[in-house]
């Protein structure tokens, strides 16, 4: 039979380890990009940003105008018109600019995983990089806001 502080430090022991693994719960939230290969055809178009990025966004001191557009066009020919917004280090940047764009597949992450699909559009200098997901049969191109282990995310869909 375990001795009195055996016992004491086999609760502990317990105690701790459900207190680490309820505190990772979102490290283990299910990966979410598309599981299929999408097309430039699927891509071409117009995205806005959904409400609930735009209510993040707001949330952590972005403060647009009214008449504010914020949408992707992604043209056939591979250019593309960004405006909308961007986050960095906790600061959220509005861009109004026209790039280029290219849907890539197999990108290689900094694990051992592969992602089948991403767009990489390019401003100048400046890369964004926004992976694609489904939802409700709808397209959405995604990527995290903020912390990736918070499961916020920036999001578009596609509109008309």
């Amino acid at each position: 039979m375990p001795s009195p502080k055996m016992r004491t430090l086999c609760v502990t022991l317990a105690l701790l380890a459900t207190t680490l693994l309820a505190a990772c719960g979102r490290y283990f939230a299910p990966n979410i990009n598309l599981d299929r290969y999408a097309t430039d055809k699927e891509i071409v178009g117009r995205w806005g940003l959904v409400p609930q990025t735009l209510m993040i966004a707001k949330r952590d001191g972005y403060a647009p105008a009214a008449s504010t557009p914020h949408e992707i066009i992604f043209h056939e020919d591979g250019t593309g018109d960004f405006r909308s917004i961007v986050g960095f280090a906790g600061k959220t940047d509005y861009r109004d600019a026209r790039g280029s764009w290219k849907l890539e597949h197999d990108i290689s992450t900094g694990s051992e995983k592969k992602k089948k699909n991403q767009v990489m559009i390019r401003i100048g200098d400046f890369g964004i990089r926004l992976n694609l997901t489904e939802e409700n049969s709808h397209l959405l191109l995604w990527d995290f806001w903020g912390d990736p282990d918070q499961w916020e995310f920036i999001k578009y869909g596609r509109q008309g």
